[in-house]
């Protein structure tokens, strides 16, 4: 998909070695996939992988996620009761 929307180049060949998981989805209007406002700066929208191996390997990145892109609230973990109701912070 990055090819097909004229993507630099470099971003190609970082995509090709598994050099990075992109997440492009912090621009305006954007679907989640590169575009040509990216240009050269694509490596901000972009994390090193961590690769887990096993009958099949995958290649997985976190990601500060804006909230506009969620559907709910996010809370930690330790603030979820155990019938997975959200629960006030004591702290």
């Amino acid at each position: 998909m990055a090819r097909d929307s004229g993507a630099p180049d470099s971003l190609l060949q970082a995509l090709q070695d598994k050099r990075i998981v992109p997440f492009f989805s912090q621009i305006p209007g954007n679907d989640g996939m590169y575009s040509a406002e990216v240009g050269e700066r694509w490596h901000r929208y972009c994390n090193a992988p961590q690769i887990c191996r096993g009958a099949e390997t995958y290649y997985w990145a976190l990601f500060d996620v804006p909230p506009h892109l969620l559907d709910s609230p996010v809370f930690a973990f330790d603030q979820y009761r155990h019938d997975g109701v959200p629960q006030a912070s004591l702290v």
